[in-house]
């Protein structure tokens, strides 16, 4: 499942360690790990729109826009608009 993607991904050695040293440093332990794992692969469409219209509803008194798009076509877009919208890469 891609959701788990960056989860799952073999690292070197290097960046290996150093999760592992943050990891260790905010107790965040393999069982926490596993445990966040299987609560994820467990969600559900109607759970993320749940999630999704509490922060993002009409009632949320938030407003925004998202924009799911090449990076390249969004900058040509901004340059139309008068005020640009923040890129953010997800």
């Amino acid at each position: 499942m891609q959701v788990c993607a960056d989860i799952d991904k073999p690292q070197p050695p290097g960046p290996a360690a150093r999760k592992a040293f943050y990891r260790r440093i905010i107790c965040m332990s393999d069982v926490v790990r596993a445990r966040f794992k299987e609560r994820l692969l467990s969600l559900e469409k109607g759970d993320v729109k749940r999630v999704a219209a509490d922060y993002f509803g009409p009632r949320s008194g938030r407003e925004g826009t998202a924009v799911i798009s090449n990076e390249t076509l969004l900058k040509q877009a901004n340059e139309k608009r008068p005020a640009a919208l923040a890129i953010h890469h997800i």
